[in-house]
């Protein structure tokens, strides 16, 4: 700040202050964008969040698909095994082995079927809980994190303005104490 101490030199020990005054303000003011920056990242968050929400109600279907060729695949296995067909599963297996492997296949296969139409009803909910909750409450939360951050930065957008204000007036009062026009 070698400039501040010109300034001392020329106007005498009594603006000594003025130096300590641009001093203070520099140390006072403080980036209110910062403000919005973390507003915008909490933003990117949580609408990856709400994006992946929808991912997920949407891969029900995909899930509901592999579930469905699951259960014609079982079905298949389970129909070699009620004729006695080759199967590599039951290669070393008698035939009661084979009845129990079909059994067990046709128990898998049930749940399975109960599975496809839970993909239809979890989808629904999903839906529902998306349109009349998730959705509606992320707009609520994100529009009051919004006004929160432009009021913290108006806040600290004034105060910066008041601590520039404080600085230059009192550099004005010096200059006016002098008494000459200018």
């Amino acid at each position: 700040m070698g400039s501040l101490s010109h300034v001392r030199l020329i106007t005498g020990d009594r603006n000594v202050a003025l130096k300590d005054k641009l001093e203070q303000m520099s140390s006072q003011h403080s980036n209110p964008f910062l403000h919005i920056a973390m507003w915008v990242k909490g933003e990117s968050w949580c609408l990856d969040a709400l994006v992946e929400a929808v991912n997920d109600k949407n891969k029900c279907d995909t899930r509901k698909k592999a579930t469905e060729a699951e259960i014609v695949s079982l079905t298949e296995t389970i129909n070699k095994l009620n004729a006695g067909k080759f199967t590599f599963g039951t290669m070393f297996k008698g035939d009661a082995g084979k009845k129990e492997d079909a059994v067990q296949k046709e128990t898998v296969r049930s749940e399975l079927m109960k599975d496809v139409q839970l993909y239809d009803v979890l989808k629904k909910y999903l839906t529902i809980y998306l349109a009349t909750v998730a959705i509606p409450n992320y707009k609520k939360q994100r529009t009051e994190a919004y006004v929160r951050a432009m009021g913290r930065m108006a806040d600290g957008e004034v105060r910066n303005a008041e601590n520039t204000y404080g600085c230059w007036n009192q550099f004005q009062k010096t200059i006016l104490s002098y008494n000459i026009k200018y």
